[in-house]
């Protein structure tokens, strides 16, 4: 699911499930070392609005809103967590390979 043409960072795979016979195809993997901008919001609705102020962060809608007002690329995975009195949703930082860098 998702935008399947968004970057993700390195990752390997420590356990791949196909749909038969799991339920659900899923995989567990894992990332290395990487950073995250994140909002937090109250109560259980979601309005878009954390996403969207992380979106303009990064420039999705017009001039970025950072601190060096550059564009910054959308990657993969944006996470989403239950925490005591809301929600937080987090973009990864922009993904950076190398020639010599791990394939998927």
């Amino acid at each position: 699911f998702g935008k399947v043409t968004v970057e993700e960072p390195v990752f390997k795979i420590l356990l791949e499930r196909a749909h038969p016979p799991a339920t659900t195809a899923y995989e567990i993997r894992e990332y290395g070392k990487r950073f995250a901008i994140e909002a937090f919001y109250e109560g259980d609705s979601d309005d878009g609005t954390p996403f969207r102020l992380l979106a303009g962060y990064i420039g999705v809608f017009g001039n970025p809103q950072n601190e060096g007002q550059e564009k910054i690329s959308m990657t993969a995975p944006v996470m989403r967590e239950s925490k005591s009195g809301g929600q937080a949703i987090a973009m990864t930082a922009p993904v950076v390979r190398s020639n010599t860098a791990e394939k998927k």
